[in-house]
Formats: structure tokens, C-alpha cells, sequence
């Protein structure tokens, strides 16, 4: 199966965006890299045994694509991580001094499951897409549903989890842009390319041209080429500075 032959699901926004909380959350982009590959492992297993995805996914028995994994869900977490990266950079106004890596805030446990039971809410709402499932039947109209019901309030919940947080103001910039594709209608006889498509050109786009752009940023300041010569690995210099 091609890219172009993908469901039309609403899935990607959560593979984008649940990697670029988990770095807010926890400050660590390689810790949200080893959960996208820890929780891909899970589905496999999960589904080799029980043939479905389970409760988070409403029970869906189809069985993912080579493209919808590693393209999807593993390159959409990179491109998270990097957005995430780069939202935090440039909430310092192009200041070099400011680091790629947040500071998680708040106690450790609410951090936790505040992440946890969004995640799982996420997850059960974004089976609700265009695509009928076997969980609403009822729902189902010549094969799509007559709206993607579940998009609305998923993007309810990253909105309040980004206020929550504390994330920069143009992460709802990136998010209107990112979930503009799910709107489009999708009907018999009526099918344009996939939303997760055009989402993947837009997320992979974005996040490479953005944290490009800040590297090259930040290696051309003055201030970077300053530490640089005293002889201080700029990363940790960066992150004692107080303002």
C-alpha cells in the first residue's frame, strides 16, 4: 500500500504531538524517541496476540502498513521531537543563549498522569475519523463517516494540555496548520489524498526546516562563537544561564 492509499484517519496528530509534549514533560528528546519505538513494539505484539488494537484503538482488527509505521508513527515522533526542540528555541525570541531542551515544570506525578490519560483519551478519539469502524457501525455511511467526530475533541485536549504546559504561542500556530487536512470532506466517490499524507509533508517540512534554521541560528551568533571560545560546551552553559 502507498501513502496515497492510507485510511483517511485522524491518527497523525497524535504521533506528532504526543512525542512533543513527552519532551516538555520530561526535557529529554531521546526519552521520547525510545517511547515512539517502545509503544510501536507494544502494538506489534499487541496485535500479533489478539489480533486487534485493543480498547486504545476501539478494537480495529487492520493490520498497520509498512509506510503507516515508519513513515507515520516513527517519522511523525521525530518530526514531533524536533518540533518540540525548536519551539523551545524560538520561544527565547532568537536568543542564543536559550537551550533546544525544556524544563519539565510541575511535580513529577502530575506530569505523569496528566500524560497518561490524555494520551489514552487521544487515542480512543482519533479512531473516530472519516474511516468507519467496526465499533460504530451505525456510523456508517457508504463506507466514511459523515464527519470525523473524533477531531474536535482531540484537538480540544491539545489545545487545554499546550495551555497546561505552558507551550509557546506558536505551537497553536503549528497546530492549526497540522490539523487543517483532516477537515477536508471525504465521501464515495469523492476521496482526495489522505490527510496523514499531506500531514507528513507539512510536519516533516516544518520541523527539518525549523530546527535547521535554528542551528544555523545559533552557530552564527556572536554569543555562540563567545562560549564557544571559553571553552565551555555551549548546551550546559546555556541551560545555567538565568535571566
Amino acid at each position: 500500500m502507498s501513502p496515497l492509499d492510507e485510511p483517511h484517519g485522524i491518527f497523525f496528530l497524535s504521533h506528532v504531538f504526543s512525542p512533543l509534549f513527552l519532551v516538555y514533560e520530561t526535557g529529554s528528546p531521546l526519552l521520547a524517541l525510545f517511547f515512539v519505538g517502545l509503544w510501536e513494539l507494544y502494538e506489534y505484539i499487541y496485535h500479533l496476540v489478539s489480533e486487534d488494537y485493543g480498547a486504545l484503538y476501539l478494537w480495529e482488527s487492520g493490520i498497520e502498513t509498512a509506510w503507516n509505521v515508519w513513515g507515520l508513527d516513527v517519522g511523525g515522533g521525530l518530526a514531533g521531537v524536533l518540533l518540540a526542540m525548536s519551539l523551545q528555541y524560538l520561544s527565547g525570541e532568537f536568543d542564543v543563549r536559550r537551550t533546544f531542551l525544556p524544563t519539565p515544570q510541575g511535580k513529577w506525578w502530575v506530569r505523569f498522569w496528566r500524560y497518561v490519560i490524555a494520551g489514552a483519551l487521544i487515542s480512543v478519539l482519533s479512531a473516530i475519523g472519516w474511516e468507519c469502524i467496526e465499533a460504530l457501525p451505525d456510523w456508517c455511511v457508504d463506507g466514511y463517516h459523515a464527519f470525523p467526530w473524533g477531531a474536535p475533541f482531540v484537538l480540544a485536549i491539545f489545545v487545554v494540555y499546550a495551555w497546561w504546559i505552558r507551550l509557546p504561542k506558536l505551537f497553536y500556530v503549528l497546530l492549526v496548520i497540522l490539523s487543517a487536512p483532516v477537515f477536508v470532506p471525504v465521501t464515495k466517490g469523492n476521496e482526495p489524498p489522505p490527510a496523514s499524507f499531506i500531514q507528513f509533508i507539512l510536519a516533516a517540512g516544518l520541523s527539518v526546516f525549523a530546527f535547521a534554521g535554528c542551528l544555523v541560528h545559533r552557530r552564527a551568533s556572536p554569543k555562540y562563537d563567545l562560549i564557544s571560545s571559553a571553552g565551555v560546551r555551549p548546551a550546559y552553559k546555556i541551560r545555567r544561564i538565568r535571566y
